[in-house]
C-alpha cells in the first residue's frame, strides 16, 4: 500500500475529490431536480470537509477506492 504524506498532497486532493465524487453522486443525481447549484456545492463541501476530519490524524491512508470498496 503506497502512503500519502504531505509532500504528496496533490495526489492525496485528487484521490479525496475523486472519493468525495463518487461518495455524492449518486445522492446529486437525485436531488438535481430539488438543489440549486450552490446547494449542491455546499454538499459536496460537507462531505469533503467530513472526510478530511477524519482523516487528518492518520495521512497514511490511501485515498485510491475502486467502485467495490465503496
Amino acid at each position: 500500500m503506497q502512503s500519502h504524506v504531505y509532500q504528496k498532497s496533490n495526489r492525496v486532493k485528487g484521490g479525496l475529490a475523486r472519493r468525495v465524487k463518487r461518495l455524492v453522486g449518486p445522492r446529486n443525481k437525485i436531488l438535481r431536480g430539488y438543489l440549486s447549484i450552490k446547494d449542491r456545492s455546499t454538499l459536496l463541501l460537507t462531505e469533503a470537509r467530513s472526510a478530511i476530519e477524519l482523516c487528518q490524524d492518520d495521512w497514511d491512508i490511501d485515498f485510491t477506492y475502486t467502485q467495490k470498496d465503496i
